[in-house]
């Protein structure tokens, strides 16, 4: 077999396992998930919509933006230009979609170090992911100017206070703002 047939069979490999790691991800992603099927499908549909409506109205104002949606409430997080209207104009975006119940926010002006943010999500992301008694939890995250921004949905009190408490323990973060929600205060979908 030829060097050019090597990397084609390995090329053809790699997409494969690709393929297949993506969609064992987005399995386990709804079966840790503590919301119910449907309100993932509404809470996913919400965040797509908005989405593309920011990229309709000139996302490019924003140098960087986030959507999530847990439960009808819709977190953005970004950096905008200031003196712009970009977070105004997400926020009325996000305030018009159906099913969304509450729309929170935190806009930065600025993103002095995105490779400094990077490696604290990495930060983050392994504590929680090591953390045994945390195997069912689903938590969104961005790390923007050093604070850690969580969304999400966690069983009980005693899971939230775990992933807060790594949340704080993890050496550079300058704050933690959560938006993470208790699975009994679930709203149906609509």
């Amino acid at each position: 077999m030829t060097h050019a047939a090597l990397r084609t069979l390995a090329a053809a490999a790699v997409v494969t396992l690709s393929g297949c790691t993506m969609a064992v991800m987005a399995a386990y992603d709804i079966a840790t998930d503590a919301r119910a099927i449907e309100v993932q499908h509404t809470d996913g549909a919400i965040a797509n919509t908005i989405r593309g409506e920011l990229m309709e109205a000139g996302l490019r104002r924003f140098q960087a933006v986030d959507v999530f949606c847990h439960q009808g409430v819709v977190v953005l997080t970004g950096v905008t230009t200031p003196g712009n209207d970009a977070g105004t104009q997400a926020v009325a975006i996000a305030r018009r979609q159906a099913g969304v119940r509450r729309v929170e926010t935190t806009f930065f002006g600025e993103r002095p170090s995105r490779l400094g943010d990077l490696s604290l999500g990495v930060r983050f992301f392994t504590r929680i992911f090591l953390d045994s008694s945390l195997l069912l939890a689903h938590v969104d995250f961005t790390v923007i100017n050093g604070q850690l921004i969580l969304a999400g949905v966690v069983q009980d009190q005693a899971e939230m206070e775990v992933i807060l408490r790594h949340a704080r323990d993890v050496a550079g973060v300058k704050a933690v703002k959560s938006y993470l929600q208790l699975k009994t205060l679930q709203a149906k979908a609509p």
